[in-house]
């Protein structure tokens, strides 16, 4: 399951590119509201499709985005924060620093609690749904098919070549449709005394939303509202389409010249009929006559100066320029990881230690507990020896920190620890210390890491796994060929073109046009292509 920084990241920025997706629509939507009621209803039609297609492919984040910062990418706000690196036994310069694992703990416990919520939101919601269809086939059921009658023969003339099912029941108290496939129109049994021009005006209203594929859409929107039911913004969306919904089929009646005073009165005798809380309908029906915003809407069929339709070219371009906007607000949420600057790679990522703590971390004299402990600790002081070639060069200021936290007798387990600190510095040079050390018992910790928030840490995993060289992280390795940052396919190219399985090398072909030049020739070198 994911960690509770990954869910946040998640949600965060699920939330704010549908947020942005929606102002936007609400702006377009005002900017249109001279015109057809029609066109706003594509508007908002093509926002909720949006909406789920972002909440669907949330997970899978394309690293073609235009980068804007890697602290809201990873929901990391603790780059500038300055504080001691580790608690170091016996060294004071450590004293009061904060326990790393009751941060650890905090952070596994809020995880699965965030996952543990929203799903149970979103099994509430989508058993509301299915209760809903439930109702809807009970009506059907015992409902009554009208054969003859006016009524048919309206439906006969409106529905042309589309199969529609005609009923009749007294379960409802307003005409209403559903049925995406297999579209119903279900009148209630007082119908039955309607004149023929009441009866039009049904048909002619019912029949507007069947040949929209409103029925599919307020599906859609369902969905939609299941999976971010937490967003109110995604609500706001639903609603605006169903109410534009109405006013488009009114549009569609008014059009074929039924008077305007005649029509909003009837629709009024309708709707006192119906109940405060809803028409008698069920979830995924469309009604007639629902009280809510019904104002609104009689005056919108009053008003002399309302578009009742748009041309084709305002049509199609509404749902494009949503369909534009979605692109480019995927593109700005998802970046940051992608695309980091130099500066970031490096001086982001060293974590602060004075030249006296740097000397005593030299001189500390050890006493390894086996030969494995003395191999960590010869080739860290062999990191710490080494000459910065270049102010990229962390080898020397991450093997001191490592010699730093170690014990007497032990590096190995006070690095592990140290991958559950709460600053990702620590975790990103516990990562890397661990491949230095050769430390192979560490493989499941640093398995672990690979899913850390802060790609600098999965980087850094990713660089120690590939250096272990064990067979068992190729399924780890393959995994990361699609995360978003470079930094991390890189090594687990590396790590895949050594092991040179057929499902490894099959694995690396996908990286032969990656954006980034170096995991692109490591991918082609696996197949003896040029680099390049």
């Amino acid at each position: 399951m994911p960690g509770a920084m990954s869910l946040l990241a998640l949600f965060a920025l699920v939330s704010t590119k549908v947020l942005a997706l929606v102002a936007l629509g609400s702006m377009a939507s005002r900017a249109l509201r001279r015109s057809s009621a029609a066109c706003r209803h594509a508007l908002w039609a093509a926002v909720i499709g949006s909406a789920l297609l972002m909440a669907v492919t949330a997970p899978f984040s394309p690293f073609w985005s235009v980068p804007v910062g890697e602290s809201f990418a990873t929901m990391d706000f603790t780059v500038r924060r300055e504080k001691p690196v580790a608690p170091v036994p016996g060294d004071p310069a450590a004293h009061g620093a904060a326990d790393p694992r009751l941060a650890s703990a905090l952070r596994s416990r809020v995880g699965p609690a965030l996952a543990l919520i929203w799903m149970a939101g979103v099994a509430l919601f989508f058993l509301r749904i299915a209760a809903g269809r439930v109702a809807l086939r009970r009506i059907a059921a015992s409902a009554s098919a009208i054969g003859t009658g006016p009524a048919l023969e309206w439906l006969a003339t409106l529905a042309g070549s589309s199969r529609v099912r005609l009923l009749e029941t007294d379960a409802l108290l307003v005409p209403v449709t559903w049925g995406t496939f297999r579209p119903v129109v279900a009148l209630p049994m007082a119908a039955r005394a309607w004149p023929a021009t009441r009866l039009e005006w049904a048909l002619r209203h019912e029949m507007a939303h069947v040949r929209r594929r409103d029925a599919f859409m307020q599906t859609a929107a369902e969905v939609c509202r299941g999976l971010l039911w937490f967003h109110p913004a995604v609500w706001y969306a639903a609603r605006r389409m169903r109410q534009e919904a109405e006013y488009a089929c009114d549009d569609a009646v008014l059009a074929s010249g039924s008077p305007g005073i005649a029509y909003a009165e009837w629709l009024l005798d309708l709707a006192r009929n119906v109940p405060r809380g809803g028409a008698g309908t069920v979830t995924d029906s469309i009604a007639l006559a629902e009280a809510r915003g019904f104002e609104r809407r009689l005056r919108s069929i009053l008003d002399p100066a309302t578009r009742r339709a748009s041309s084709r070219a305002l049509m199609a371009s509404a749902p494009a320029g949503v369909l534009v906007a979605t692109v480019a607000i995927a593109g700005l949420g998802l970046a940051g990881a992608s695309a980091p600057s130099p500066d970031e790679v490096t001086f982001g990522e060293r974590a602060p230690m004075d030249p006296e703590r740097e000397r005593w971390a030299l001189q500390r004299v050890f006493q390894p507990r086996d030969a494995s402990e003395a191999t960590a600790f010869e080739r860290l002081r062999e990191g710490a020896r080494h000459e910065k070639q270049h102010d990229f060069d962390l080898i020397r200021e991450r093997s001191l920190w490592a010699l730093s936290i170690a014990k007497d007798d032990e590096v190995v387990a006070p690095l592990v620890n140290a991958l559950e600190s709460a600053d990702w510095r620590v975790r990103a040079y516990a990562a890397w210390s661990l491949g230095v050390a050769d430390a192979g018992g560490a493989r499941a910790e640093l398995t672990s890491a690979l899913r850390d928030p802060v790609w600098r840490v999965r980087a850094n995993a990713a660089s120690a796994l590939a250096a272990l060289g064990d067979p068992a992280s190729t399924p780890d390795m393959l995994l990361l060929l699609v995360d978003p940052a470079w930094q991390v396919r890189l090594p687990a190219a590396e790590f895949l073109t050594r092991a040179g399985t057929a499902e490894a090398l099959t694995a690396l072909r996908t990286l032969r046009n990656d954006p980034n030049i170096g995991v692109r020739s490591v991918a082609r070198s696996s197949s003896g292509e040029p680099g390049t």
